[in-house]
């Protein structure tokens, strides 16, 4: 879950293509200083799986389907990005709780 308050401008440093996904390399000191493998982040809104962390930057792989559905597929080295670590539980939620739905229509 997430409070919808960006914590950190962070920068693309690498991009690589992979035959069915993207895997982006992003730096962000803020939301790295308490990251680990498997830990969600928030890019420009689009929550990410943590593959690696290391000196600032964490790598995560998007697929296919949420390059087509996101911004995320415009971006490469050197774009600015919205950041957020998922929210705590055990402490103050600011903003608002973002929660992702279908967009399928509903029939009855």
């Amino acid at each position: 879950m997430f409070t919808g308050i960006v914590e950190e401008l962070g920068v693309i440093t690498a991009r690589e293509d992979l035959p069915d996904a993207a895997r982006f390399t992003v730096r962000g000191d803020l939301v790295t200083s308490d990251a680990k493998h498997g830990d969600s982040i928030a890019v420009n809104g689009v929550c990410l799986t943590v593959v690696t962390v290391e000196d600032g930057a964490f790598t995560a792989d998007v697929m296919e389907e949420s390059l087509r559905r996101s911004s995320l597929s415009k971006l490469g080295p050197g774009d600015r990005v919205n950041l957020e670590r998922a929210a705590a539980v055990n402490s103050r939620l600011g903003g608002h709780i973002v929660q992702a739905t279908s967009t399928a229509p509903v029939t009855s």
